[in-house]
């Protein structure tokens, strides 16, 4: 009998992370598979139906008859911190893709201390200092890459045609939900960034702000009295359209930063705090940060493009392979499996 991958599948970078694996092990001979989800994935990519929506009871179920349990990690954490501990009482190893780009892991912590699991996947050196630096041991910590930034930079790779000089983009985030696990010396509103930027365009009325909701972000997503000429929702597109039809791109802290700005767009994280996050990353880079209005209009001003590729080339693990790479760590760690011991 082979070995049965436990999968655990929701959210957004987090899904888009765990999908192409899904699929990699799906087709992998050596492998079983039984992927769930808790019916909150949210992704631009098609989401398989034959991926089971289980309630907690029946997730907790189904890691506990699993040989390996693999999930990537959401904001704040909650429940897959629920679900390595739960593997780790069932004495089933455990596999956290970590999907965040110079990210230093603080999902994994709560009030219970760290959730780890037996082996850690990360995307790229930044990431994996930040982990040794924060306390997490190096012996569980393997280079691995990004799955999900593999499948963008295929479309990167190809010409991006329609790009507007005057149109802005603005790729905005649920921060109530982000913020769970932050100091609250980095904490600002959703409202006070758009704050900003409906008076920067106001001011300047040279670019229309194009406002596109994160996939996590409440329904009926609305500027209410931010909205005018100049800064407008963006109906539902997705973020290659997105990011190409925008002549410069603004966020507070997300992945799509590093997205922009490898697709050679001027990119901007406005963070109206002087702690902003991911600072390191964006430093390393080149994407400036912003918390002023002054600061805003001198990058709309200047619009510098930051050297993303170049970051890409130095930082992310196994560009272009990293599926393959995560499988080959999978098949290894089943090696020793026993299925007098299967369920």
């Amino acid at each position: 009998m082979r070995p049965k991958i436990g999968m655990f599948i929701s959210g957004n970078l987090a899904a888009m992370s765990m999908l192409p694996v899904y699929r990699a092990v799906s087709d992998c001979p050596e492998l079983r598979v039984d992927a769930f989800t808790d019916g909150c994935a949210l992704c631009d990519l098609p989401f398989p139906s034959e991926i089971r929506e289980l309630s907690l009871k029946e997730m907790e179920a189904a890691i506990g008859a699993s040989d390996l349990f693999v999930t990537s990690i959401r904001s704040p954490g909650k429940i897959e911190r629920h679900f390595l501990r739960v593997a780790r009482e069932a004495a089933v190893p455990s596999v956290l893709i970590l999907a965040d780009i110079g990210s230093g892991g603080r999902k994994l912590w709560d009030n219970l201390g760290a959730a780890l699991p037996d082996t850690l996947l990360v995307a790229d050196r930044l990431t994996h200092r930040h982990l040794v630096e924060a306390g997490i041991p190096a012996t569980i910590i393997r280079p691995a890459g990004s799955p999900y930034l593999d499948s963008v930079l295929s479309w990167i790779d190809s010409p991006v045609t329609g790009r507007k000089q005057n149109e802005i983009g603005f790729f905005a985030l649920p921060n109530d939900l982000d913020f769970a696990t932050f100091p609250s010396s980095e904490l600002y509103t959703e409202e006070e960034v758009l704050s900003l930027l409906a008076e920067t365009a106001a001011r300047r009325k040279r670019e229309t702000i194009w406002a596109r909701p994160h996939p996590k972000q409440k329904p009926g997503f609305d500027l209410g009295t931010f909205a005018s000429d100049y800064l407008k929702t963006q109906p539902a597109v997705s973020l290659e359209s997105f990011v190409g039809n925008c002549s410069a791109f603004i966020s507070t802290y997300s992945t799509a930063l590093l997205i922009s700005a490898v697709a050679g767009r001027p990119s901007l994280s406005l963070q109206p705090t002087p702690h902003p996050i991911r600072a390191g990353l964006y430093q390393a880079v080149g994407i400036p940060m912003a918390r002023t209005l002054s600061e805003i209009h001198t990058f709309l001003d200047e619009r510098p493009v930051p050297a993303a590729r170049q970051f890409i080339n130095d930082h992310l693990y196994n560009p272009g392979d990293s599926t393959r790479e995560i499988l080959k760590i999978l098949l290894e760690l089943t090696t020793d499996f026993d299925p007098r011991k299967a369920g």
